[in-house]
């Protein structure tokens, strides 16, 4: 398992002198900030606990943080992950993999989350979804950015459409500039298309599609909402399943990616992403 425990490292003296000033100066321009600049003890603190194999305390440290992070931001990938490695250590590899998810979710081109997912998926024998071999280049493309940068991407290709377009038409003489802003406008254009192509279904997935990762060890998958319901298919610890709400409090409606097969499950077995 790829283990990073993310720790501040000491700067010179003259540099961190900057830093804070800068920060100072940005702080009264700027007016509140988004995240608070915390202490940054915890983070050596659960990274000792961490290295002392004291899983528990370093558990506790790391949601601490992530608990104290504002209801308009999102927590920090590495703590996170962090979290996700505590738990994993601990042998509770559903919550580690319903971390790595969160931290995905927060920075898609996390390589380690994405390996640690990956691992503890295989060592639970979570299926797999089958993806048409030529699909698979584009779905890692398309889950490679974030739904904020694929809608960045769309909105650049978009300017310089309009800026290579307002060259082409109001240059008269045909020329060498002329020719230029065509064909940058015509590049511009299909780049412009093919983030699109790309933000809608990440829009949709995103915004309009729920998931959750099942936490708990022999999560039993029933016909019907109810304990007394038949038993369907056994939930795998770290598996991620598509959620709807259902009809009946206290149980979700539940789909399985790799199959299709649907079913209900109590929502204390399963943490949302």
């Amino acid at each position: 398992m790829n283990q990073r425990t993310v720790q501040p490292l000491p700067g010179k003296a003259r540099r961190t002198a900057w830093c804070v000033g800068l920060l100072l100066v940005l702080s009264c321009v700027g007016g509140t900030w988004s995240q608070p600049l915390g202490d940054v003890s915890p983070w050596r603190s659960a990274g000792v606990a961490y290295e002392e194999r004291d899983y528990a305390e370093a558990e506790r440290l790391f949601s601490t943080m992530i608990e104290a992070t504002p209801p308009t931001a999102l927590p920090a990938a590495d703590l996170l992950y962090n979290l996700g490695n505590t738990y994993y250590q601990q042998g509770r590899k559903g919550m580690a993999a319903w971390m790595f998810e969160r931290c995905l979710a927060v920075a898609p081109r996390h390589a380690d989350a994405r390996a640690n997912l990956a691992l503890v998926r295989r060592e639970s024998g979570v299926p797999r979804a089958e993806v048409f071999f030529l699909f698979k280049p584009l779905s890692a493309i398309l889950h490679r950015l974030s739904v904020g940068e694929w809608a960045l991407a769309f909105s650049l290709f978009y300017a310089l459409t309009c800026v290579f377009g307002a060259g082409w038409i109001l240059l008269r003489a045909e020329g060498g500039p002329r020719r230029l802003c065509r064909g940058l406008c015509v590049l511009s254009g299909c780049f412009m298309m093919a983030a699109g192509l790309f933000l809608a279904p990440r829009y949709v997935d995103a915004e309009h599609r729920h998931y959750g990762v099942v936490v708990a060890d022999d999560a039993i998958v029933r016909s019907a909402p109810g304990d007394d319901e038949a038993e369907y298919f056994e939930a795998l610890a770290g598996e991620k399943l598509a959620v709807t709400e259902s009809d009946r409090i206290g149980w979700l409606r539940v789909k399985r990616m790799a199959d299709g097969r649907v079913g209900y499950l109590p929502e204390e077995v399963l943490r949302k992403i």
